[in-house]
Formats: structure tokens, C-alpha cells, sequence
């Protein structure tokens, strides 16, 4: 759904031959990605040249001028932010990164093996397949994972396998993995491409394949995300608020599908695994950019004292489509008001006293749904 192509770039110490195979698969449209820039760590790399004769921007970062992985990470992680990279690509990059937090989970690796088995440090190469064969295993392939500061260790995204024969040498079955390499390379990075790859207690899930109309594609992300999350209250699942929240929408006239799509999205990114990053990827820039007005980022809102009051703040600089998703949010939670406690009836009621008052002037159509909040809160004003 989103058109643009995700800036990538590609780390290589070598050949460059995943390089010029996932190049090949953005040219065939299969991978909607641009590569940015291409950081060598060794100045001799054969991969310079086949870059260059891509067309592809250069650049070489060499380990023996820093002192040890923090001071060369430090390099190689500004280039990146310098060139735009939104994601990391290694492809056979021989050094070991220290990841700093915005690219956290942005670091793709691919390992000629099936991880956890035959990683860790100094498994690469010819050295792997050696050990493959000589454990007699009957099938290896190759394992696609997001990179984290140990060897091998991170979250898996995608893997391929090919039978291991009984007269296989080394050299044979590195072949035979590097085949499944050419495909399982740009398949992953085209998942994360469309926003589809979360990230969720140490592991991945792929999110299903999204159709081109927002507000059904925006509905399928947001219950594969909330699939087990629940209203911290009451236990109700939060896909049903949220089709709550976007069929009162509906039903006060709103017709616009990003503000239904952002409807169905408004909880996700405060509630679930998934990020801005993964919305913008799906959805593109205006759909993330209503989830970002909805969203509350617990650092703020530590900082002014509570949600309630981050919530304030936003709220007196929303877009109209976010009042609307934020009126209907705030309808849908005060449902179960009349059972709550005294005491929590009122703070509820006045906070929300207070948010009405932040999110003026009211968009017509939530004309309202404003109407019906001041119904339910106006007892428990004191």
C-alpha cells in the first residue's frame, strides 16, 4: 500500500554477491527497497566494484582505524543515519556491530545455516558447511534474522532449506545454500518492506498479506497485532474496541478511509509490538502520521505527570481526523462507567471534562459523539 521503497543500506567485507542479487530483485520489482549506500570494511573488497558497476554509492569504513567495535560502530551507524538507511543490510559483513537503539530490530543478517544450530563466533563461510556436513546433518540452508550485539543470536524472520548430500563437500553445499540465499534475501527484506515483520518476545510474526483498501488492510494489521491484547480493565479484547471505536465513526457519517483505517490503528503502536516504523511501512506517512497523534509515549507522559495529562497535550493539537478517532475512543472507554467506583467515576469524569475541552473546536461530525460523552460524564461532575 505504501509506494515508497525502503531505503536500505548494504554492509559487505567481500565478494558482494547478495549485494548485486538483491539490487537484481528491486530492478525486477520484487523488492520495493533503493539502496542507499553500500559500506565496505575492507578497502580490497571485490564488492566495491560490482557496486560501482550497479551504480551504486560507495563508501569504506575499515575496522583497523578504530579502537575496538564501539568506536567503529559509532562510524558506520552516522554513515547510515547520513545516508538515510531505514534498514541494515549485511551481506557477508565480517564485523561484529554494536547496534544502538534506533536500529534496533532495523539490522537484517543472513547466516548459511539453520540457526540456532552451527552459529556463534567465528561461523562463517566454508566453516560452517564443514561443520554441517561433519555432524552428518541431513538438511541445512540458510536462516535470515535481524542482527542484535551478539553473533547469530537475534530474532528469526525467514528460513530456507536444501538437503545435504552423502558425498557433498564443502564447496558443494555452499552452492546448493547460496541458491536458497538468492531467494529467502529478498523475500524477507520485502516482508519488512511492507511493514508485515513484528517483533514480539525474542521472535517474529509475519504479519498476513495486506490488500490495497486501507480500511480492511488496516483492520487484518491490527487484529493479527492485538490478537492477544485486552483492555487493561476489562479483560475485552482490543480488537473489538478498536472496530468499536471505527464503526462509531461510520455511523456519525465519516466516510474518509484514512480516518477509518487509522480507527482500527490508534491502539497499536502504545499497545502491541508493532512500531510507527511498520505502520508508515504499510500504510504510508498520512496513516502513521494520525497514529502518531494518537499515540502517547510513556516518557512524556511520565514527564507531565500521568497519561491523562499527555493526553491533553496532544489533544490541543490534533488534526480534525484525530479529534474524530479520539472522541470515538473516549466514548467507547467510558461504557462501563456507571460500574465503576465513586471515586474513579468522578476522576474519569473530569479528566474527561478536560479533554473535550482540549480537543475544541469539535469537527462536525463529532458533534455527537462530544454530545454523548457529556451525557455519560455529566453525573459524576462535581
Amino acid at each position: 500500500m505504501n509506494a515508497d521503497p525502503l531505503p536500505i543500506a548494504v554492509l559487505i567485507s567481500g565478494g558482494g554477491r547478495s549485494m548485486e542479487n538483491l539490487q537484481g530483485a528491486i530492478e525486477r520489482g520484487v523488492l520495493p527497497a533503493r539502496i542507499v549506500t553500500v559500506i565496505s570494511s575492507r578497502s580490497d573488497a571485490y564488492g566495491l566494484e560490482r557496486a560501482a558497476h550497479l551504480g551504486l554509492k560507495t563508501e569504506i569504513v575499515e575496522k583497523k582505524a578504530y579502537r575496538g567495535p564501539c568506536e567503529l560502530s559509532d562510524v558506520v551507524f552516522a554513515r547510515l543515519r547520513q545516508a538515510g538507511a531505514e534498514v541494515v543490510v549485511l551481506a557477508g559483513y565480517m564485523n561484529l556491530l554494536v547496534i544502538p537503539e534506533d536500529y534496533t530490530n532495523r539490522v537484517v543478517n543472513i547466516h548459511p545455516a539453520l540457526l540456532p544450530s552451527f552459529g556463534g563466533k567465528g561461523m562463517y563461510g566454508q566453516r560452517v558447511h564443514q561443520a554441517v556436513i561433519a555432524r552428518g546433518c541431513k538438511v541445512s540452508g540458510c536462516t535470515v534474522h535481524f542482527a542484535d550485539n551478539e553473533y547469530d543470536t537475534g530474532p528469526i524472520i525467514l528460513q530456507r532449506t536444501c538437503p545435504v548430500g552423502e558425498e557433498d563437500t564443502p564447496d558443494a553445499l555452499a552452492a546448493r545454500v547460496f541458491e536458497q540465499e538468492l531467494q529467502a534475501y529478498p523475500e524477507a527484506l520485502a516482508a519488512i518492506a511492507a511493514g508485515r515483520v513484528l517483533v514480539e518476545g525474542g521472535r517474529t510474526w509475519i504479519v498476513p498479506r495486506l490488500g490495497d483498501e486501507p480500511v480492511a488492510a488496516a483492520r487484518t494489521f491490527a487484529a493479527f497485532a492485538q490478537r492477544d491484547v485486552a483492555k487493561r480493565r476489562s479483560a475485552r479484547p482490543l480488537t473489538e474496541h478498536t472496530d468499536a471505536v471505527a464503526a462509531m465513526l461510520t455511523a456519525a457519517g465519516v466516510t474518509d478511509p484514512q480516518t477509518l483505517a487509522g480507527a482500527h490503528l490508534h491502539d497499536v503502536v502504545e499497545d502491541t509490538a508493532a512500531e510507527l516504523f511498520h505502520i508508515q511501512r504499510a500504510f504510508g506517512p498520512a496513516i502513521a502520521s494520525l497514529v502518531d497523534e494518537l499515540t502517547i509515549n510513556p516518557r512524556a507522559a511520565a514527564e507531565l505527570g500521568g497519561k491523562a495529562a499527555a493526553i491533553e497535550q496532544k489533544a490541543a493539537g490534533m488534526s480534525g481526523a484525530a479529534k474524530l478517532i479520539k472522541l470515538a475512543d473516549r466514548l467507547d472507554n467510558l461504557s462501563d462507567l456507571p460500574d465503576r467506583p465513586a471515586r474513579e467515576q468522578r476522576e474519569k469524569a473530569a479528566a474527561t471534562s478536560r479533554l473535550l475541552a482540549a480537543l475544541e473546536p469539535i469537527p462536525p461530525a463529532g458533534t455527537d459523539l462530544a454530545g454523548r460523552i457529556r451525557a455519560l460524564i455529566d453525573p459524576y461532575l462535581t
